[in-house]
Formats: C-alpha cells, sequence, structure tokens
C-alpha cells in the first residue's frame, strides 16, 4: 500500500511573519565552505516563529514543552472544516457540536479555515477566523489532547486577554498555529506529526507539522 505524506508546515526563514511584538526572524550563515570548510548558520527567532507548538508553559501553567508527552503529538487526526468561516468570525461552541464524534478524550484535531491562503500577505494577522472562549472550554473540558489551526493564533486578532488560550494550556491541550496546507488531506481523518525542538523548559517550539494518508 502506497503511502503520501503532506506537509503542513509553513517555511522558516528572514521573510517568515511573526506575530505582532515577536522577535523577527533572522538567519545567517556563521562559517562558509568556501572560507571554513563547513556551512553553518546562525539562527535567532523566537520560540513561537512560523508554525509552532504552543505549550502550557506559555501561560505559565506548569508544563514545558520538553514535558509535553509524544503520544499527544503523534497519531490519527480528524480534520473539521470551517472553510465557512470568513473574516472576523469565530468559531463557536455550536459549530463544534456538529463535529461532537470527533471531540473526545485523547482526540487531535486539526481545525481547517483555509486562512493560510493568506500567509506572507498582510492580511495573515488581520481578522482571521479564531475560537470563541465556549468553544475553547469545551474542547478543554472534552479532554482532548491536541488542536491544530491554520491561522496565527487560537484567539481572535483583536483578543487583549487570550481566554481561548488560558482555557486550553491550563487543560494541558496542545495548540499548533499556523498550520498550512490542511486542504491536502484528502479523507477526514489522517495521521499526524507534529514535533517540536525539545527546548529545556521553554514555552514553545517552531515545528515540522507533516500528515499521511494510506493510498
Amino acid at each position: 500500500m502506497a503511502r503520501r505524506f503532506i506537509d503542513l508546515t509553513l517555511p522558516l526563514g528572514n521573510w517568515t511573519q511573526v506575530f505582532p511584538g515577536d522577535l523577527p526572524v533572522e538567519i545567517r550563515p556563521f562559517h562558509t565552505f568556501a572560507s571554513g570548510r563547513t556551512n553553518t548558520s546562525e539562527l535567532h527567532f523566537g520560540t513561537h516563529s512560523g508554525t509552532h507548538l504552543d505549550a502550557p508553559w506559555h501561560f505559565d501553567y506548569p508544563q514545558r514543552v520538553d514535558q509535553i508527552p509524544l503520544e499527544r503529538l503523534v497519531g490519527e487526526a480528524a480534520v473539521l472544516d470551517f472553510t465557512y468561516k470568513g473574516a472576523g468570525d469565530t468559531i463557536s461552541q455550536e459549530d463544534l457540536q456538529a463535529h461532537a464524534a470527533d471531540i473526545r478524550p485523547g482526540s487531535r484535531l486539526l481545525l481547517r479555515t483555509g486562512w493560510d491562503r493568506h500567509a506572507g500577505t498582510a492580511r495573515y494577522f488581520q481578522d482571521y477566523p479564531a475560537l470563541s472562549l465556549e468553544a475553547a472550554r469545551l474542547l478543554a473540558g472534552s479532554g482532548v489532547a491536541l488542536i491544530g489551526l491554520d491561522v496565527p493564533s487560537a484567539d481572535p486578532a483583536d483578543s487583549r486577554e487570550c481566554e481561548a488560550h488560558f482555557a486550553l494550556l491550563e487543560a494541558e491541550v496542545v495548540i499548533v498555529e499556523s498550520l498550512t496546507n490542511l486542504k491536502a488531506i484528502t479523507g477526514p481523518k489522517a495521521q499526524i506529526a507534529i514535533l517540536p525542538l525539545k527546548l529545556a523548559g521553554l514555552d514553545g517550539s517552531p515545528v515540522r507539522a507533516v500528515a499521511w494518508e494510506d493510498e
């Protein structure tokens, strides 16, 4: 049986957009093969750059990124279609209830809005669809392991309280933001692996997020 792999990760480079106020991404040569017989690079970016994972410590809850159980990050995920949501909309508790069969303890959920089509433009961080507080509380209370979104944040762009983050991270729900290419997953479910760097004691990490389907 053939297996098809799907890259769900935005590329990380000097052009990568970051959330307003975050550290810019800076990547430059440190050694070159011509001068030192090796090519090595210097990296300077924040832990929430590009496609990334939020650990509970991001909002001051105890679990750090290197403490997240790997079984939360690898396995079957359901793709929930919210492409009918437009600019400034929120994914509500009622919207999630239409997918109640997939929202259960230990489940991994990929929330597809299609907003990643704006990645690389000024629109990307403006009025993207996000979770309502009630929706976040439903997910947290259901015991899901992970949610992934193809938008820059689980909270709306104009949020100052970040209530969805607090609700999810308090319940140790892994949040993955700025996914891309969810449209390439053809079925309602796929296998995924979303692996952060093992950054000791930190609040998050860029990830390489992949999905695969048997054909």
